[in-house]
This record gives C-alpha cells, sequence and structure tokens, in this order.
C-alpha cells in the first residue's frame, strides 16, 4: 500500500532536475579545487597523484549516487513532504564531499581527514538508504518490485558496512578510508535485476 501521506504538487520530473543541479554543482566544486602543479615537469604533476586520486575516487562515489538515485527516482508512485526531506538529505551529506575530498587530498595519511572523509562518505550511504527505504514503502504489496527490494537494500548495506569498517579502521590504518570507498564503489557496477518503472 502507498504510504498515507498525501502527494503534493511536484513532479518527479522536477524533483530530479533539481537534484541534478545540486549534484552537478557538488561535481564542479571538486574539479575546481584541483590546481595545476607550481612547476611545469613531470615530477611535479606526479607529485599531486594525493589530490588527483582523492578527486576521481569521490567523483567515482557521486556519480554512483547520481545514477543510483535516478534509478531509485523512477519508481516514485508519489512526490510527499517525506520523500522531499529524504531527497534534501541526501543532498545534503553528498554536498560535504568536496570539502572533504579537498582535505584528505591535502593529507593523505592524516588521521582526522581521513576519518571526516569516512563520516561524510557513511552519512551519505545512510541518507541514501532512507530515500530508498520512502521509495520502496510506496511499493509495498506490488510483487515485482521484492526481487529488487531486496537486492537494492542488500547492496545499500553491504556498502553502508564496508564505509563504517573502513572508518573504523583507519584510526589505525593509512588509506583504509579510501580503499573501503573504491571497495564500495566497485560493488555497485554488479548488475541488479530492474524491474519495470512504478505507475502512480
Amino acid at each position: 500500500m502507498p504510504e498515507p501521506l498525501a502527494a503534493i504538487d511536484i513532479s518527479t520530473t522536477r524533483l530530479e532536475a533539481f537534484s541534478d543541479g545540486v549534484i552537478a554543482i557538488i561535481v564542479t566544486i571538486m574539479v575546481l579545487d584541483l590546481k595545476p602543479p607550481g612547476e611545469a615537469t613531470a615530477a611535479a604533476l606526479l607529485a599531486e597523484w594525493p589530490t588527483f586520486l582523492s578527486y576521481a575516487l569521490s567523483f567515482l562515489v557521486v556519480a554512483i549516487y547520481w545514477v543510483n538515485h535516478r534509478h531509485v527516482v523512477r519508481y516514485v508512485t508519489h512526490v510527499s513532504h517525506r520523500l522531499l526531506w529524504a531527497n534534501l538529505l541526501l543532498l545534503f551529506t553528498i554536498s560535504l564531499i568536496p570539502i572533504s575530498t579537498a582535505w584528505v587530498g591535502d593529507h593523505l595519511t592524516a588521521l582526522a581527514p581521513d576519518v571526516a572523509y569516512g563520516v561524510v562518505l557513511t552519512a551519505a550511504g545512510l541518507s541514501f538508504q532512507v530515500l530508498s527505504e520512502v521509495v520502496y514503502r510506496q511499493n509495498a504489496g506490488r510483487p515485482e518490485y521484492e526481487a529488487a527490494i531486496r537486492a537494492e537494500r542488500r547492496k545499500g548495506m553491504i556498502s553502508l558496512a564496508i564505509n563504517i569498517a573502513a572508518t573504523v579502521l583507519a584510526l589505525f590504518v593509512p588509506y583504509a578510508v579510501l580503499a573501503g570507498a573504491a571497495t564500495g564503489a566497485a560493488l555497485y557496477f554488479a548488475p541488479t535485476y530492474t524491474p519495470p518503472a512504478a505507475s502512480a
């Protein structure tokens, strides 16, 4: 049965357009943090590898959220206040990725930036689970979605657990958060059953 909150006068198209705009700004902010080396040598360029690594990984993470956001929104049956706030929570948490990326890129093996980066990725993962749960509940009682719902939940929870474990491990092991983020990102490239989009 659909969730009890009444639909409001906002289409899923407008929701997606707003979210796409925010995510585009997030990606733009991240790339603007990239600075050219101070010297015109290959060695100077190679010395910037931590910055480029953290940027590439964070770009991949944001791209995955964008792709999966569009995937989840296609199952929305109606736009409710609960859905809007869950979506805003997701956008807020991923908007913190650029600053944590810049910090960890400048201090790749330092404890505080590594843990902060892990906390931000964990918060983003939690908020995406919240948004997904709102959409899943709208489709409760539709057997054709059960397989996809179980697969998406399982994938999201595994990725979230990896980020949490990597954040804790970062207290003792440098690069743990980056390795965890890369592992969690790779998980989303595994194929998942996709039923037809929901109808209102």
